[in-house]
């Protein structure tokens, strides 16, 4: 069996591929978490599949900045992260599950963010230092395997994430070509208002503070329960304004055009009267076909990467296996 494992705003979620190829899931909350132990976290892992029969895990953790390809656990420095300046937090959960897993038996690699030392990225998207973390790279994974399903070809194809960040990458010829996050429910790129309150306020979470909630001025506790009306219409517009800027991308490349958009995200499945998955729905199928992930996309997509290191491939979208 293959482990993905995911540390999001809302919990540890957990995702085992077997033999048939199949995928089972598991979540515990960030609550929950952060009263465990190594010991426990372990255990929650063990109740969920047999230590024994996984084969190889891999994990997403941070911002994933120190590393640039995907590396075994045990060769890796500080997490694979440079620093987390900007979240607000240093550690927590994620990192003790980080270190359970470094602790055990079990195989495990540690996947990279997406930044500027992937050579895959059009040079456009090597201005910023970090344009996503690696569990983006796991969610956008999950979405090429549904894309190979409804596609005879390797062409273009941008994955979207509607969840605790908004954010949109293109994946052409297989490779990882670019990714837009400028606005999110808990995540935004600093504009010049925070830069200025860094005197008073510091830049601790300044990356946090940049977000739809932190505009408002509310916690990220509140990110949890459903969102009223005038947030998902943020989101909505921030995900519509990722894709559609990573569009004329794809003419840098012969002979392509955009054949699919691939949805994944917690808010596509928020009930109530804004039905956000309708209307990214009706919106996407203007410009190609439309596809929809299941729950937990970026843990499925560790899973994913973590059956391709198994059975030797050297690049999982562009990104290498070191």
């Amino acid at each position: 069996m293959y482990l993905g494992i995911d540390h999001s705003t809302t919990g540890v979620k957990l995702a085992i591929r077997n033999s048939e190829r199949t995928i089972q899931t598991a979540r515990a909350s960030r609550e929950k978490l952060g009263g465990w132990d190594e010991y426990q976290i372990l255990r929650f892992i063990r109740d969920t599949v047999d230590e024994n029969q996984i084969k190889r895990a891999a994990i997403s953790y941070s911002y994933g900045d120190a590393i640039s390809s995907i590396q075994e656990i045990d060769s890796v420095s500080e997490r694979g992260v440079i620093d987390t300046v900007g979240m607000g937090y240093s550690t927590g959960g994620g990192s003790k599950v980080f270190d359970a897993l470094a602790s055990s038996e079990i195989p495990t690699v540690v996947l990279p963010g997406i930044h500027r030392e992937i050579e895959s990225l059009h040079p456009y998207f090597q201005h910023y230092s970090l344009l996503a973390g690696p569990d983006k790279y796991a969610s956008i994974r999950a979405a090429f395997e549904r894309f190979k399903v409804e596609s005879e070809s390797e062409g273009a194809y941008i994955w979207a994430g509607i969840s605790s960040s908004v954010v949109a990458g293109l994946v052409l010829e297989g490779k990882i070509r670019g990714l837009f996050h400028w606005i999110g429910l808990v995540h935004g790129w600093p504009d010049l208002e925070e830069i200025r309150r860094i005197g008073t306020h510091g830049y601790e979470d300044i990356i946090s503070r940049a977000g739809i909630l932190g505009k408002r001025g509310q916690k990220i506790s509140t990110v949890k329960g459903g969102q009223p009306e005038d947030v998902l219409q943020m989101v909505e517009w921030a995900t519509k304004h990722n894709i559609s800027s990573l569009i004329p991308f794809i003419d840098e490349y012969d002979n392509q055009e955009l054949d699919a958009i691939v949805l994944t995200g917690r808010f596509l499945r928020q009930s109530g009267e804004y039905d956000l998955n309708r209307s990214l729905y009706e919106w996407g199928t203007q410009k190609a076909s439309v596809y929809v992930i299941e729950p937990y996309a970026s843990a499925r997509g560790a899973a994913l990467i973590a059956q391709d290191v198994s059975e030797g491939k050297k690049e999982i979208l562009g990104i290498d296996v070191s």
